[in-house]
């Protein structure tokens, strides 16, 4: 049987690397397409890539603590 996990959805940090590894996917081709140089989407991935990974450190933070808490 699945735990309620506290009202929680799932696949939180799942469904947030999806999301960036769209935008950078669709921010490539744009770039390809527009014929723009690739700095720009060298750049756009940085900070893309450091956005997702602290939302996801910050799931997996408060995931960790509130188990923590809990037992």
């Amino acid at each position: 049987m699945v735990e309620n996990n506290g009202g929680k959805q799932f696949h939180r940090r799942f469904k947030t690397g999806c999301v960036a590894f769209v935008l950078i996917t669709v921010a490539f081709y744009a770039c390809m397409f527009k014929g723009t140089t690739l700095d720009w989407f060298i750049e756009y991935s940085k900070l893309v890539v450091f956005i997702a990974g602290g939302v996801i450190l910050g799931l997996t933070l408060t995931d960790g603590i509130t188990n923590w808490k809990r037992s």
